[in-house]
């Protein structure tokens, strides 16, 4: 239990880390505050009450009370996840931690893309859809596990499901109607092949829990919901660890026990190592995360993007067009609404880092005439460019440097 206990607050620490003390714009950050959806709208009221403006509050403050919840939540789900085998409490209390961590572990090293849930724990825990299918969907599975009459559990299944719909299902559909978007269920990967094998393997061994969160995974589907497979992974995973432990138990023996604790811990060690190396073999972004530094203020937007846009604001007449990196964008749209102003015509024509010349000069035929271009570390790129006419030097900032098309 100690051991359990040990690993599962250093894997939390971990998030804690990341997701709290390091978090930073992200690409999908633009979209989300420039909208008008009800859950953004239920932000601002905290936000209003400690005299906060929506973005420093989703920044600085929702994401600790995102991973406290999370994290206690999680343990709990763990823990009746793991009651109905019809062990111990220290087994229920072991397992739980097993869970907590491994799902942790899939967090830091499941970013397939910035719109996959385990992505958004890091990212945007602020948007719906990781406040629906990171916290909701437990609570769902908790609530459909309780051993309680259908008439108790009624109210708080349909509860959980206004919620569902009310915080993100109303809004996908909207958009699914008027603007005929994509649904992205699920991100293709070793997670996907975990997830879908081990939950699987759960049901076929007739697991009351494992048929339970199929049931909770059908309410993601009808409200346009990724499917939260770090969740379903995490569980198959802790499944696993479970069933070898009960199998090496069943003597009853001191010996037989220890036996079990050391196949527990031997089985454990050999699947998360074998996550992690998926993680980093795979398409995911673990590298990404260990690239993370303080950020140097609230709202986690560089200070030089900051200037770039007060210097856009200040000269630029009627609505001007801006076009740069997906989190560029993100942060000129960000940066602009939190001082009064919404530049609805910014894109993000490729992913923030330097550039290549022959990459650059492909972006910049999709680019209007008198557009405003933000490009950043990619000087020796942007001469070329300059020297070409495709664009010119209005002045630097930094990191970044603003060009006109």
């Amino acid at each position: 239990m100690l051991a359990c206990t040990g690993v599962m607050l250093g894997s939390v620490l971990v998030t804690v880390r990341y997701t709290c003390m390091m978090q930073h714009v992200s690409p999908s950050d633009g979209r989300f505050f420039a909208g008008n959806s009800l859950w953004l709208s239920l932000l601002k009221l905290p936000a209003s009450l400690i005299s906060m403006d929506v973005i420093t509050f989703c920044h600085k403050v929702w994401p600790w009370l995102f991973v406290c919840v999370m994290v206690i939540e999680y343990f709990f789900l763990g823990l009746c996840l793991f009651s109905g085998d019809g062990m111990s409490r220290m087994y229920s209390y072991s397992l739980a931690c097993i869970f907590v961590s491994l799902f942790m572990i899939i967090l830091h090293v499941g970013y397939f893309s910035e719109s996959s849930l385990e992505a958004m724990v890091y990212l945007s825990s602020w948007q719906e859809t990781a406040v629906v299918g990171i916290l909701l969907f437990p609570l769902l599975v908790i609530v459909l596990l309780w051993k309680k009459s259908l008439a108790f559990k009624v109210p708080f299944l349909l509860m959980i499901s206004s919620l569902y719909m009310g915080i993100s299902g109303m809004e996908k559909w909207k958009s699914l109607i008027l603007k005929g978007a994509s649904v992205d269920f699920f991100e293709k990967g070793w997670l996907l092949i975990l997830a879908v094998t081990g939950v699987t393997t759960l049901i076929l061994m007739k697991k009351r829990a494992a048929r339970l969160i199929v049931i909770a995974v059908l309410l993601s589907t009808i409200t346009l919901t990724p499917y939260p497979m770090g969740i379903l992974a995490a569980y198959s995973v802790s499944g696993l660890i479970a069933q070898i432990y009960i199998k090496s138990t069943r003597e009853g023996t001191k010996k037989a026990y220890l036996t079990g604790c050391l196949l527990t811990a031997v089985s454990y060690s050999v699947l998360a190592v074998t996550v992690l190396a998926a993680g980093l073999f795979s398409g995911s972004r673990v590298s990404w995360n260990v690239g993370f530094y303080q950020p140097e203020n609230d709202i986690r937007i560089p200070k030089d993007l900051m200037a770039v846009t007060d210097y856009i604001m200040e000269n630029a007449e009627g609505e001007p067009e801006i076009c740069g990196s997906d989190v560029a964008a993100s942060a000129v749209i960000q940066y602009g609404i939190s001082q009064g102003r919404y530049f609805k015509n910014v894109r993000g024509l490729w992913h923030e880092g330097p550039m290549e010349i022959t990459k650059i000069k492909k972006k910049i035929n999709n680019i209007d005439d008198k557009s405003y271009v933000i490009i950043r570390n990619s000087n020796s790129e942007a001469d070329s460019c300059i020297e070409s006419g495709d664009i010119y030097l209005i002045k630097e900032f930094g990191e970044y440097g603003l060009y006109g098309r």
